[in-house]
This record gives structure tokens, C-alpha cells and sequence, in this order.
């Protein structure tokens, strides 16, 4: 019998859907939903399993972004998430919403730096490298939220020669706030749902109950 894993992200102005049998991506649904994110996602999912003749008891194992990010849209994709695995008695694997993005990024890049809003003129970013096609933390440079200046420091203090390329899904929004010329390149990307599964299959063993699982939103959700 196949084991099937649905990844749910909510943590941008995205609302990512992704689906994987047995390890393989068999499926995705990407859309940019804003604030309609509590309204749309049960029919999405809905939908999505539908398109593969599937219902949510077909589920083996569920995978959720748990930031940082969008603090609404955080909330909304960890409790629907939660709700489903405790109805169906199922795991969860945590994913942080930044390695999922920085798997967008070109894998030709050997560092990855994922971006999103923060408000209050922060950012949540992280610093990933790339090797063999697979995006791996990076110690030095943790996931955050940071001012623009302090993540330009963090990576003028790095001096092994790896090219470096920011990847977010709001890109004009994201260089004004660096504003002037940049030392890398600042790329359209987008937290896909194939990209989720991915990661989460490769940390299947990684899982918690529905009653541990917890949001990272590294900010005061009332600020920005």
C-alpha cells in the first residue's frame, strides 16, 4: 500500500499544497490566497486530494511550515494541519518556512538566502547552502528576523567565495528596504508545495503528535 504525505504552507501571501507517494512528488497546488487563507485552504485541500481520487484518511503523514512568517497565515496553516492529524490519529513533521523557500532558489547557486516580510522594517532570513542540488542549513547565518543592515553584516563577515543568491516572493517589496545596489542577487521565488514535500520526506522521521506541534514566529505577532 502506498504512503502518501500532504504538506500544507501558509506562511506568506501563498497557500502551497504539496503531495508525495511513497517519496515521490506526485503533485502541487500553488496560489497566491492573501488573507483568504482560513477561508480557502480546507477547500483546497479538499480539491487537491480529489484530483488524485484521494480523501484525507489516504494520509499518511502531514508536514506543515511553522514559520516564521506571516503570523496569521502561520496560525492558520498549524491549526488546520494540527486538527487533521489529530482527526486521523497521524504524525506531523514541523518544516521552517525558509529552508522551503531557499529550495526554490537555482540550484546552481551555492548559497541560498531566503527572504520574507517581517514588518516593522525586519526581515525573516536565513542562509543556506546548496550542495549536490539540496538545500542544507548553514549554522553560521540562522533563521531569524533581521534588520536589513544586519543581515548585509552577517554576510560580509563570510569569506569562503560562495556565491550567494536571495530568493523571496516579493522581491521589489524586499530591495527597497536594502535600497542601493546589492552584492548579490535578489530573485522571484515562491514556497512551493512539491519543494515541501521533499524536505519533509527527507525528515520523516522528524515527526511530533498533533499536540506538540509548535509555531516559530521569531517576532511579537503585533508588531509590523
Amino acid at each position: 500500500m502506498s504512503e502518501f504525505l500532504l504538506s500544507v504552507d501558509c506562511s506568506s501571501g501563498w497557500t502551497s499544497l504539496g503531495l508525495a507517494e511513497d517519496g515521490r512528488g506526485v503533485g502541487e497546488l500553488n496560489l497566491r490566497t492573501g488573507r483568504r487563507q482560513s477561508e480557502l485552504l480546507p477547500v483546497m485541500v479538499d480539491f487537491f486530494l480529489h484530483t488524485r481520487s484521494l480523501t484525507v484518511s489516504d494520509v499518511s503523514l502531514f508536514s506543515v511550515a511553522v514559520g516564521p512568517g506571516s503570523f496569521t497565515g502561520i496560525k492558520v496553516g498549524v491549526v488546520f494541519t494540527q486538527f487533521l492529524a489529530w482527526a486521523e490519529g497521524k504524525r506531523v513533521i514541523p518544516l521552517s518556512s525558509l529552508e522551503i523557500l531557499a529550495m526554490d532558489a537555482p540550484c546552481t547557486e551555492e548559497m541560498a538566502l531566503p527572504l520574507l516580510w517581517a514588518g516593522g522594517g525586519k526581515i525573516y532570513a536565513a542562509l543556506y547552502r546548496n550542495k549536490d542540488g539540496e538545500i542544507l542549513p548553514e549554522e553560521s547565518f540562522p533563521e531569524g528576523a533581521y534588520s536589513p543592515e544586519e543581515v548585509s553584516e552577517r554576510i560580509a563577515r563570510r569569506r569562503d567565495g560562495r556565491s550567494i543568491r536571495g530568493v523571496t516572493d516579493e522581491p521589489e517589496r524586499i530591495k527597497k528596504l536594502f535600497g542601493g545596489s546589492l552584492p548579490w542577487t535578489i530573485v522571484r521565488g515562491m514556497p512551493r508545495g512539491i519543494a515541501a514535500c521533499r524536505l519533509a520526506w527527507s525528515r520523516r522521521d522528524d515527526f511530533c503528535t498533533p499536540e506538540d506541534l509548535k509555531a516559530r514566529y521569531f517576532r511579537d505577532p503585533a508588531i509590523g
